[in-house]
């Protein structure tokens, strides 16, 4: 196997020297072959400062860089004031999402108990109307003077005489009456009060 031109220590100090002078760009294994004099295999410089890369970014810095105490300090008070500057706008945030809250469902109950108050009316009317429906119903039904039976009296009865008699008569009459002429006797004598 042949030796190679440029070690892999020498194309990952190339590539960090192009970094260090670019600050913020990528550098590409293009840059780093160029910069070594375009000798050798792309390839292989590609493959070294890909892996060099990666290799970066499976290890996190370990090193902290220590500010100024001064400075930290402000900054642990800024970062302070930014935390209880959120919480309270989220508080009021929250407070005001509450508070509307609570207006809608006042208004929806209030919306609500129209509609039963409206609903109960026309239930009232309702029922009168049918009331009203059923008496005009049975007035109608029921004769308006009622006929004498022209069946021909028997003979006790023409016997009977004395007043104690005739009234014992006349409720036996009244009991024989079917229920539906009941009322309209009764709805009949309403009409002549009224």
């Amino acid at each position: 196997m042949a030796k190679a031109i440029h070690t892999r220590d020498a194309i990952i100090a190339a590539g960090q020297k192009l970094e260090m002078d670019n600050p913020g760009s990528n550098i590409e294994p293009w840059e780093i072959y160029k910069s070594l004099g375009s000798v050798g295999k792309f390839a292989r410089f590609e493959d070294i400062w890909k892996s060099h890369q990666e290799s970066r970014e499976r290890q996190p810095s370990g090193e902290r860089e220590e500010l100024p105490s001064d400075i930290d300090e402000n900054l642990n008070v800024g970062l302070e004031t930014l935390g209880t500057t959120i919480r309270q706008l989220f508080a009021t945030y929250s407070a005001g999402l509450m508070a509307d809250h609570v207006r809608q469902m006042q208004l929806a109950q209030k919306h609500h108990m129209d509609d039963v108050t409206k609903l109960r009316s026309q239930v009232e009317f309702w029922m009168e109307t049918a009331f009203e429906a059923k008496e005009e119903l049975a007035a109608a039904s029921c004769p308006q003077n009622p006929k004498p039976s022209t069946k021909a009296r028997s003979s006790q009865t023409a016997r009977m005489k004395s007043t104690k008699t005739r009234r014992a008569a006349s409720r036996k009459s009244d009991a024989k009456l079917s229920p539906e002429t009941q009322t309209c006797t009764v709805l009949t004598a309403r009409q002549k009060l009224t």
